[in-house]
């Protein structure tokens, strides 16, 4: 049966206005028709309708790129700092992966995101793929499409680089902390290849659904060795399918480039022939203009994670000259929103002010955020999974705001539906979620009861077994990386580190 929604003002996330008056058809899923609202109420006399003259409805938003967290680290005692501090404390948030992403895509949902990427941080490389399924069934549960990312790493966990170097630089009993934590390659590449084949066999009903994608996820530059890389691209080309990765999210990674080949990570890519299309990274922060004018050759996309790269002390991306290079630049929440609430809307906000430019150039227009958070999410995910936009034949996702508390207490009518998107949207605005055609929108009690029992499987998940990382180890890992930067700042040829790798531009 159709159901046919009716709202005051429809916009299709591309058209410059709204249309007044407007409803959507929709049925199976699908958008079946979009036209004026009495119009449409005599095509379809018999559908399901809703009528709502204070509704704003627009595209579901997408989360280019997460972890599903459920809990940040910092409730377990990981404080947000540096990255190359932070990461090593990552073990000591164990969330069991069904509950973390339930209640993280209702999260998501009652923001308006009806699409995320979701980066999967292994607990046990034994049962990743029963993490993954379970991660799916959660986000699924919740209501909305996912594109799971199995995670490869195959050199320097923990430190980038010289680590035998540090390793010999510590007491002996810290040593022997560190040694007991490093995992460099938890699976071999013909394993990770068995792995996503396993995984496509099992979630075959989500992805024939529309539902899910998997996508080919080498966790980072520092972290994946150039064979991996090389093997990992021709698997993905092979089969169609997206690579996904962080690229150059700190200035240490940006240091470990220079050290290892003696250029940019992007140019040495480049060389090796990594970069294409089929290639979605993260942060990307630390970046020159030649490495950008390579990653707009290329046909690279990125994602911008401004919250995270401002809790993570990593820098800030130069936004505005990356959308208007025609570079393709999606907006996600990596899991570390300001308030631990997975809110969207305020993402898009921080997006919108957070950009590394100032002055006149660092302005950039409300319609080009949405178009990141649109468009430049859709080719992160993928086509299968979003269309970035409201269409005729197009997925029945969208967002229904309350245009009157989007305008409280008061909205000149000059202004544009970016503008007021941009500037006030939030999860309070929003009256109603559809995903696939579908109503997903919890009530507020229902989000609740999925936190309390996430909180009661992390309780039952702690075991006398955690362990935490001493004080002393993670100053000693901050010592070693405060060294690294003053060499680098000695040399004669990084005279440009004042600012962030983006100040180069």
């Amino acid at each position: 049966m159709e159901k046919l929604i009716c709202a005051g003002w429809i916009w299709d996330g591309i058209a410059k206005e709204p249309h007044k008056d407007y409803a959507i058809c929709v049925k199976e899923g699908k958008i079946n028709a979009m036209g004026p609202s009495e119009e449409l109420k005599k095509q379809f006399p018999n559908a399901e309708l809703t009528e709502k003259s204070q509704w704003l409805i627009l595209p579901g938003y997408i989360d280019g790129h997460d972890h599903g967290r459920g809990v940040s680290p910092f409730w377990f005692g990981a404080e947000d700092g540096c990255l190359e501090t932070w990461i090593p404390r990552l073990g000591e948030a164990s969330v069991p992966p069904y509950e973390a992403a339930l209640y993280d895509g209702m999260q998501l949902a009652s923001s308006g995101v009806t699409t995320v990427v979701h980066c999967h941080n292994t607990q046990n490389v034994t049962r990743i793929a029963q993490e993954l399924i379970d991660t799916v069934k959660g986000y699924l549960d919740a209501g909305i499409r996912v594109a799971i990312c199995p995670p490869y790493i195959d050199q320097n966990s923990l430190i980038y680089s010289r680590r035998e170097e540090f390793i010999h630089s510590l007491p002996k009993q810290l040593k022997h902390e560190f040694e007991q934590m490093i995992c460099d390659k938890p699976l071999s590449l013909d394993e990770y290849f068995a792995l996503v084949e396993e995984l496509k066999t099992l979630l075959r009903p989500q992805i024939d659904a529309g539902m899910t994608e998997i996508q080919l996820h080498p966790v980072g530059g520092q972290w994946c060795s150039d064979e991996a890389l090389l093997g990992i691209k021709e698997y993905a080309c092979s089969r169609n399918m997206r690579i996904h990765m962080h690229l150059l999210e700190t200035k240490y990674q940006m240091f470990y480039a220079r050290e290892t080949w003696g250029k940019s990570m992007i140019v040495h890519f480049e060389e090796i022939g990594f970069l294409g299309p089929w290639l979605t990274c993260a942060h990307a922060v630390w970046m020159s203009e030649e490495d950008l004018d390579i990653i707009a050759r290329r046909g690279v996309a990125l994602v911008t994670n401004p919250s995270s790269n401002l809790r993570l002390r990593s820098g800030t991306m130069a936004l505005g000259k990356i959308l208007n290079s025609g570079i393709c630049c999606g907006i996600g929440l990596d899991g570390c929103g300001y308030d631990d609430d997975q809110d969207y809307g305020r993402e898009l906000r921080t997006a919108f002010y957070n950009n590394f430019q100032s002055g006149v150039h660092g302005e950039i227009a409300h319609e080009t955020i949405l178009k990141a958070a649109y468009q430049g999410g859709r080719q992160a995910v993928g086509e299968n999974l979003s269309d970035g936009c409201l269409r005729p034949g197009g997925k029945a996702d969208f967002i229904c705001l309350d245009y009157r508390k989007l305008t409280f207490p008061y909205a000149d009518t000059r202004l544009t539906i970016p503008q007021l998107v941009v500037q006030k949207g939030c999860r309070q605005m929003v009256s109603a979620v559809y995903c696939a055609g579908s109503q997903i929108l919890k009530s507020k009690e229902e989000i609740i009861h999925a936190g309390e029992k996430m909180s009661e499987a992390i309780l039952q998940n702690k075991t006398k077994d955690n362990k935490t990382v001493s004080n002393e180890l993670i100053q000693a890992i901050s010592d070693f990386y405060g060294d690294w930067e003053r060499r680098e700042y000695d040399n004669e040829n990084s005279s440009d580190l004042t600012n962030s790798g983006a100040c180069r531009l």
